[in-house]
């Protein structure tokens, strides 16, 4: 069961990175067009971020255990 829960997270995880970067990217460009907006210095924005930065953290940890267990199952 927690293989399979740990397969599910594998397969998510990169794609909440890749959706988080684009929001983030969008709303950067937007606050240098209409800095009077304050996109990036909202609370949303923040919390968003935060999750950014733990999300891409635990796909980073993960990617690299996985690396390393291939890589000893190829030994």
């Amino acid at each position: 069961m927690s293989k399979k829960i740990a397969n599910i997270v594998m397969k998510v995880l990169p794609h909440i990175t890749i959706i988080l970067c684009v929001m983030f990217i969008t709303l950067w460009i937007l606050d240098i067009y209409n800095p009077l907006m304050n996109f990036l210095n909202s609370t949303l924005s923040k919390v968003l971020m935060l999750m950014l930065f733990i999300i891409a953290i635990l796909t980073s940890i993960l990617t690299v255990a996985l690396q390393r267990k291939s890589y000893k199952e190829d030994e």
